[in-house]
């Protein structure tokens, strides 16, 4: 039964590889993981083959994808690397993490070292560095972050 269904389905030569192909590379497109690019690309290959040489038979056929997808893995895996997650803008997507260095007054004593700082608008919790109290009106300077939380340190005006 597999047989007869892989045989209709690869009866249509280079057309039925080239639409394989197509549906491969449109899942790679919707789903990027770098694996399914390279079979994509071995049918399509596998398809211009079935042009070249319209009697080959469709074993020969999954043979030469199967060959060339292996190949084509091989080749991708060593020069196409994946992201190592380094980027000149480490904190895009990280508002508590463009934060620092940014100075702000704090909006509220604070005798346990947390209080509240403004910055452009949005109202962070703050805790101080080091410990201590915090007056309203002091200014401070965001040195790290903690979650959502900031950490800064009181600037001497």
């Amino acid at each position: 039964m597999l047989p007869e269904l892989v045989s209709s389905i690869l009866s249509g030569g280079a057309y039925a590889w080239w639409a394989i192909a197509l549906l491969l590379l449109l899942v790679e497109m919707m789903i990027p993981s770098n694996w399914l690019l390279w079979p994509g690309l071995a049918a399509f290959a596998t398809g211009g083959m079935l042009m070249l040489f319209p009697a080959m038979e469709w074993p020969t056929a999954i043979l030469f994808f199967v060959a060339v997808s292996l190949l084509l893995l091989l080749i991708g895996r060593r020069y196409v690397r994946l992201s190592d997650g380094n980027t000149d803008a480490p904190n895009l997507n990280n508002r508590a993490g463009r934060m620092v260095g940014r100075r702000g007054a704090a909006l509220m004593d604070g005798a346990d070292g947390m209080s509240r700082i403004q910055i452009d608008g949005i109202e962070w919790p703050v805790r101080r560095e080091g410990g201590g109290g915090i007056l309203a009106g002091q200014v401070l300077e965001v040195t790290a972050f903690d979650g959502t939380t900031l950490v800064a340190k009181v600037i001497q005006v």
